[in-house]
C-alpha cells in the first residue's frame, strides 16, 4: 500500500514539474488532470496548405502522322494546365484527359501535303468516373511543302480550340475538387513510439470522412516528429472548410499552429 502511494507521488511530481517539448517544439510545462490523456494535454499541432490537383494526359494515335499531331497538342494542353496551377502527373492523377487522334492525308501533289484530322477528347474524375466534358474536334490542315510541316500546321490549327475547351472544362473541375497538405507535429508528452500508430489513425479517420476522396501520408520527419498528409476532397462536402472540419474531430486531437509574430509586425 505504501509502495503504491509512493509511486503515485513520484508520477504526480514528474507531471507537475512539467514535461518539456523537445525536437523542435516549444517548451511547455504540462500536468495531467483526472480524466485527461497525454494527447489532449498537449495536442498535436497542425496547419494546412492548399495544393494543386494532379492531371494525367494520355493520347492514342494510330499512325505516325497522328502521333506527330498528338505530341504537339498534348504538349500545348500540359503547358496550359501548368500555367493554371495544375500538376501533370500521369502516375497518380485526380483528373484524367484522354485524347484519341485520327489524321487523314487529304491531298498530295508532288512534295506538297495536306492533312485533315479529328480528336475525340474526354475529361474524367479518376475516383468516380464522373465526366466533366466530352468533345470532338475537327480541323482541316493547310497545304504545305513537306509532310512534317503539313502535320505541324494541322496540330497548330487544333491547339487554340482545344485549349479554350480545356480552360472552360477545368473551371468546373476547380469548383468540384480540392487538395490540401495537412502538416501535423506531435511532441511530448506523446511518445515518439506512438507516431506510426497516429499516422495510420489519421489516414483511416480522415479517409472515412464523407466527401474525402483520398488521404495518405506523403512525408514524415522522425527528428521533428512531423507528418504531412495529402488530402483530396469534394469542395461541396466541406462548406465550412476542410481544415476546420478535421480540427473538430476529437480522435485526432488537433490544435492550430500558433503563428509567432516577428519584429515589426503589428
Amino acid at each position: 500500500m505504501r509502495a503504491r502511494r509512493i509511486a503515485g507521488i513520484v508520477v504526480h511530481v514528474l507531471l507537475a514539474t512539467g514535461l518539456a517539448f523537445t525536437q523542435g517544439c516549444k517548451t511547455v510545462a504540462t500536468s495531467v488532470a483526472p480524466g485527461q490523456t497525454v494527447e489532449n494535454v498537449n495536442p498535436p499541432a497542425a496547419e494546412s496548405f492548399v495544393r494543386v490537383l494532379n492531371v494525367g494526359v494520355t493520347s492514342r494515335a494510330g499512325d505516325d502522322a497522328s502521333k506527330a499531331v498528338a505530341g504537339t497538342v498534348q504538349s500545348a494542353i500540359e503547358s496550359l494546365l501548368a500555367k493554371q496551377a495544375f500538376r501533370i502527373d500521369n502516375a497518380a492523377p485526380n483528373i484524367r484527359i484522354e485524347l484519341t487522334f485520327k489524321t487523314v492525308l487529304f491531298d498530295r501533289s508532288g512534295e506538297y501535303y495536306r492533312y485533315n484530322g479529328d480528336i475525340e477528347s474526354v475529361v474524367t474524375r479518376v475516383d468516380n468516373g464522373r465526366v466533366f466534358g466530352k468533345q470532338t474536334f475537327h480541323a482541316d490542315g493547310l497545304r504545305a511543302l513537306g509532310s512534317e510541316p503539313a502535320m505541324r500546321g494541322l496540330a497548330n490549327k487544333f491547339v487554340p480550340e482545344v485549349n479554350r475547351w480545356i480552360t472552360e472544362t477545368f473551371s468546373a473541375v476547380s469548383t468540384d475538387l480540392a487538395a490540401e497538405d495537412v502538416v501535423v507535429r506531435r511532441c511530448l508528452p506523446a511518445l515518439a513510439s506512438g507516431d506510426p500508430a497516429y499516422a495510420l489513425d489519421f489516414v483511416r479517420i480522415v479517409g472515412k470522412e464523407p466527401g474525402v476522396v483520398s488521404c495518405y501520408l506523403i512525408a514524415q520527419d522522425y527528428t521533428t516528429r512531423t507528418m504531412t498528409f495529402r488530402v483530396v476532397y469534394d469542395r461541396g462536402a466541406f462548406a465550412g472548410g476542410f481544415f476546420n472540419r478535421i480540427l473538430t474531430i476529437d480522435k485526432l486531437g488537433l490544435k492550430v499552429v500558433r503563428q509567432v509574430k516577428r519584429k515589426g509586425q503589428s
